[in-house]
């Protein structure tokens, strides 16, 4: 008789998890969530807006959005003292 493999979590599950614990311990902001949890001032709004009547509502690849990565990589490249690679 096989022993039967003790219950797994879904691993989608339990590594969302684990990140939203580091994020909170270290106080981060989670680009890589739909759901705010304060309203957004009135000039992103607008801007929300104006993105979304333009035609631009799906959700990025899961890197980021390419401009915005490069911008992230730039800025934090010179700070922690390293090409980094977006």
């Amino acid at each position: 008789m096989v022993p039967k493999s003790p219950k797994k979590l879904d691993d989608n599950i339990a590594v969302w998890a684990e990140f939203n614990e580091i994020g909170r311990k270290y106080g981060c902001l989670s680009l890589g969530e739909g759901a705010p949890g304060y309203q957004p001032p009135k000039f992103l709004r607008d801007h929300m807006i104006e993105a979304i009547d333009d035609g631009h509502n799906q959700y990025c690849r899961t890197f980021g959005h390419p401009l915005l990565i490069e911008k992230i990589a730039s800025c934090f490249g010179p700070k922690f003292k390293r090409n980094i690679d977006p």
